[in-house]
């Protein structure tokens, strides 16, 4: 691994003693592989996975792996329920907020022979003002110093971007430490917090400015720009890799697998993937070089594992280790 930087872990600059996921929006997660998909035809697919998702899940599950605790919460819906139940594990406390009807249920349609993706989103549950009145009383009753709550995914029906922004500031005021990766109306209303952390890729970026980003210099620009009120952007360029940017720095963490392609099976939560390891490194006080090589390493054999979010330990290790790091100051 190329390390250019050398920054040690007492300048990430705080200490975490818990990390809350908040999934708004949940789903569960099915992957469907058609061969030859033809639109418009009857075809014969096989469901190879049905896993319980959501961006803040794919985290929860994510820190599980790396054998760091959180708290997972959200609005789930009360007849599946028991899928999600099943996500507790040593390191996953559930905490949910229940609301009657199904939880979502996304598909990824996998075509075998051009390996191409098809991904079709369901809409979600819709939540009530009493259901955001019990998701407020549950992040009053678990914030504070010390705390890392990273709000994942996209909000439901029936929750509006402001209550979103309510929601965030409500852990700032309790002094936590905010992390978002969300999008469109959701990430506009709180882009101008005073959030502990953000993780955009390309088309958020463009969200966030209003136009087209067209150079890795105008998006990292753009992304740099944030840092004003924004402690750290984790900005992710999929098979470029990721930059971390602070007020200070930015290093850009890259895979360099020189002739060996690596074989992508899932792309679906590989982001998720490269927040979780990275949210790992910060709570146990890595080096930023450290951090960044491993979630752009794991995030990398995410993208070889057929289920979302899921890695192997070993694939991820490979491929940490041939993660080049650079560095400049911002």
């Amino acid at each position: 691994m190329g390390i250019i930087s050398s920054m040690s872990s007492t300048e990430i600059g705080k200490k975490f003693s818990k990390i809350i996921t908040v999934t708004l929006n949940p789903t569960i997660d099915r992957i469907v592989e058609v061969p030859g998909l033809t639109i418009g035809d009857h075809q014969v697919g096989r469901t190879t996975t049905r896993s319980c998702g959501g961006k803040g899940v794919n985290i929860s599950r994510v820190l599980d792996a790396m054998g760091t605790c959180s708290t997972m919460t959200g609005f789930f819906g009360a007849d599946n329920l028991a899928i999600f139940s099943a996500a507790a594990s040593k390191n996953i406390t559930t905490e949910f907020v229940v609301v009657p009807g199904s939880t979502r249920e996304n598909i990824t349609i996998v075509d075998t022979q051009t390996h191409i993706d098809t991904h079709i989103r369901d809409v979600g549950l819709e939540v009530t003002a009493a259901d955001v009145q019990k998701m407020r009383e549950l992040l009053e009753r678990c914030c504070g110093a010390g705390v890392i709550v990273a709000f994942a995914g996209s909000i439901p029906p029936g929750l509006s971007p402001d209550d979103f922004a309510n929601l965030v500031q409500l852990c700032i005021d309790a002094r936590s430490s905010v992390v978002v990766d969300t999008s469109g109306e959701a990430l506009r209303a709180v882009i101008d917090k005073k959030l502990w952390g953000l993780k955009p890729n390309t088309i958020e970026l463009q969200e966030i400015v209003g136009a087209k980003l067209e150079t890795l210099d105008e998006q990292l620009a753009a992304a740099g720009k944030l840092t004003t009120n924004i402690e750290n952007v984790l900005f992710s360029c999929g098979a470029a890799g990721a930059y971390w940017i602070t007020p200070t720095q930015t290093l850009h963490a890259s895979l360099d697998l020189g002739d060996t392609p690596l074989p992508v099976r899932n792309t679906v939560g590989c982001g998720d993937t490269l927040l979780g390891v990275f949210l790992t490194g910060i709570f146990n006080g890595a080096s930023h070089d450290e951090i960044l090589a491993a979630a752009v390493g794991t995030a990398s054999a995410s993208a070889a594992h057929q289920v979302t979010a899921a890695f192997d330990p070993q694939l991820a290790a490979t491929l940490k280790s041939k993660t080049q790091i650079s560095s400049r100051n911002s």
